[in-house]
């Protein structure tokens, strides 16, 4: 058996694969086997790692409660309800924004749905209360633990506000699909994605793009 797998190459012939397969598992090219390049202005770049941005926006932490809801379909279910009720949105695609009426209609209606999740704390929280129990330390560390689980519950409250902006930019584009399709809803991701936006705030800023690229 021959396997072939493809490589990525960007003009200049820098490879850009970021793994190796070994017995037909992916692992990370060792530091010793990259190659340095150079761009067309000077800047050392290496292979074998991707494309590592200039500038850097911060990726959106997907926790537990994101997880969940998105695991449970309920994005999905609210947005087909929604479609239902509503026969047509005001605005387009890319300027359709959730109310906040939408929105507390939505924290109604995970609450219908009975939604419930478990965070990664209390996961190892079970552990420890486990592991206490094995080596007998549950009665002394019962009242601790308790108050942990009642803290956790307590602050799982406010996860509805917490991550309401990432919910709402979710909400919108499932909604969005619903009236344009899968169209309009990557049309409705692209207005409100955030390393697009910087992307095109860095392209009409010319000496700091400039700047960056003399690096």
């Amino acid at each position: 058996l021959k396997l072939t797998t493809a490589k990525y190459y960007i003009p200049s012939g820098r490879c850009i694969q970021s793994v190796l397969y070994k017995q037909g598992e992916a692992v990370d090219i060792p530091d010793s086997l990259k190659n340095a390049f150079k761009t067309k202005n000077g800047r050392t770049v290496f292979d074998g790692g991707g494309i590592t941005p200039d500038v850097l926006v911060g990726a959106t932490k997907e926790g537990a409660f994101l997880k969940a809801i998105e695991k449970q379909h309920l994005l999905f279910d609210f947005a087909t309800e929604y479609r239902l009720k509503n026969e047509k949105i005001t605005a387009d695609a890319k300027t359709f924004r959730l109310s906040d009426a939408d929105y507390e209609a939505f924290t109604a209606f995970l609450t219908k749905k009975g939604f419930k999740y478990e965070t990664e704390t209390e996961h190892h929280l079970k552990d420890l209360e486990a592991t206490a129990k094995n080596e007998k330390l549950d009665g002394v560390l019962q009242a601790e633990i308790a108050a942990l689980r009642a803290k956790i519950v307590t602050e799982k409250r406010s996860d509805l506000v917490r991550y309401k902006t990432d919910l709402t930019k979710l909400l919108q584009k499932e909604i969005v699909s619903r009236y344009y399709a899968q169209r309009g809803k990557i049309e409705h991701g692209l207005a409100t994605d955030k390393e697009i936006s910087e992307a095109v705030t860095l392209l009409n800023d010319l000496p700091r793009y400039k700047k960056i690229l003399a690096k």
